[in-house]
């Protein structure tokens, strides 16, 4: 390398030959005696022009094969049997029953949108269907049964201009597998990801958070006239990390409050004449802590789940004192999944360790005003660590995704 420092000293300060000796960098540095500083680099010096690797790749094309600017789609009769994996080292909130018995579960993997069926239990008989409309890698995932019966399912990628796609899910009959119908594509607003998404309890409204900090939130009321549309955006907190949404107050009666949280914050939205009420909560001593989890609660209140295993409860915008009962909680344990039932009456948290706590909720109150005491109702662990819980069919199952690809099912009542 003639530009390098040394060479350059040692030629700047040469005045008389360097003898020739034994030692072989001796020789080396004899060759460089006496160039003139002043000559410019040799063809060789520009060593990017001309990389070793770009002859190395066309010698590695065979004679035969001539060369074509035919950029067409080759012809293919592929078609995809079986994924394997699910992707949760980097998600949360992303895996949910679409049936009542907790046999359809719906997930995603790369950039497909996946519900696998699970009805009979040899393998071979299992079926997976697919929804791969999208461009890239899919993030995040929601589903809701609307009152009329009908399984919506919301699913956002990643990419500089990520997309969330709204489409519906019909279960199969005997041996012909389920499919999707593909509702609208909602895209302009996020950029570099779609990380959560929520439905309203009516599934008339979409609530979207971006890897960029972002919130949106979409009309998916088929038949409306803005259906599709974007009704409101707001940016979120522009210096921490949102980690987790979820719903907020009455969300049994149709209100469009939300909830998010994330590093040394937790905010509630409220949706009120086409625009968005930001409201942050007062966490008091915790507000320093990562809230990497939320989840509503009967009586108007969200419990968080904090990075150091707390269990956080919050009312009106501020935390209230919760009473645990029958279990001494998550330790010190990242507790990193958190499920409540539709009308807030149970919970399911999950932490790193892999420990699973079932906890009936009710109403009580304290001298800071309501709050609400978690009865812990069962216990067991799994291997890894829990990242997303769905709970369906009545409590009797548990869907919980350990550290490696594979979803483990268990029983809240011992059972497989």
């Amino acid at each position: 390398n003639r530009q390098h420092v040394v060479r350059r000293l040692l030629e700047a300060l040469a005045t008389v030959p360097v003898q020739e000796n034994e030692n072989a960098g001796a020789k080396e540095v004899t060759d460089t005696v006496g160039v003139s500083l002043s000559k410019g680099p040799s063809g060789g010096d520009e060593w990017m022009a001309n990389p070793a690797w770009k002859k190395t790749a066309e010698r590695m094309v065979p004679a035969l094969v001539k060369a074509s600017n035919n950029s067409s789609k080759p012809a293919s009769s592929l078609e995809l049997e079986w994924v394997h994996g699910y992707r949760g080292f980097d998600c949360r909130n992303n895996i949910a029953y679409v049936n009542k018995t907790g046999s359809q579960v719906a997930f995603s993997a790369a950039a497909l949108g996946i519900v696998q069926d699970n009805s009979t239990q040899n393998a071979s008989g299992r079926k997976q269907s697919y929804f791969g409309e999208h461009g890239d890698d899919v993030l995040s995932l929601a589903t809701l049964t609307t009152p009329s019966g009908k399984t919506l399912i919301a699913s956002g990628e990643i990419g500089k201009k990520p997309a969330i796609y709204l489409y519906s899910w019909q279960p199969g009959t005997g041996s012909q597998g389920g499919f999707f119908t593909s509702l609208c594509c909602l895209s302009g607003y996020h950029t570099k990801g779609v990380t959560q998404l929520v439905f309203s309890a009516d599934g008339k409204v979409l609530f979207s958070v971006g890897a960029d900090y972002t919130v949106a939130v979409y009309n998916t009321e088929e038949g409306h006239k803005s259906f599709g549309k974007m009704i409101t955006s707001s940016q979120g907190p522009k210096s921490s990390k949102v980690l987790h949404a979820a719903l907020y107050g009455a969300a049994s009666g149709g209100a469009n409050a939300f909830i998010t949280c994330g590093e040394k914050h937790a905010v509630t939205w409220q949706l009120e004449k086409g625009s968005l009420k930001q409201t942050e909560c007062k966490l008091t001593t915790y507000r320093n802590k990562i809230m990497l989890s939320v989840a509503y609660l009967a009586g108007g209140m969200a419990v968080l789940g904090s990075a150091e295993g707390d269990l956080v409860v919050v009312a009106n915008d501020k935390v209230v004192p919760a009473i645990l009962q029958g279990s001494a909680g998550h330790g010190k344990k990242a507790i990193n999944a958190i499920w409540s039932s539709p009308n807030g009456d149970v919970l399911v948290t999950g932490d790193r360790g892999g420990k699973v706590i079932t906890w009936r909720v009710e109403a009580a109150s304290s001298k800071e005003g309501n709050t609400a005491m978690l009865t812990s109702c069962a216990e067991f662990e799994i291997s890894g660590y829990a990242t997303s819980i769905s709970v369906e069919g009545g409590l009797n199952m548990a869907s919980n995704v350990s550290a490696g690809p594979a979803v483990a099912t268990k029983t809240t009542k011992g059972g497989p």
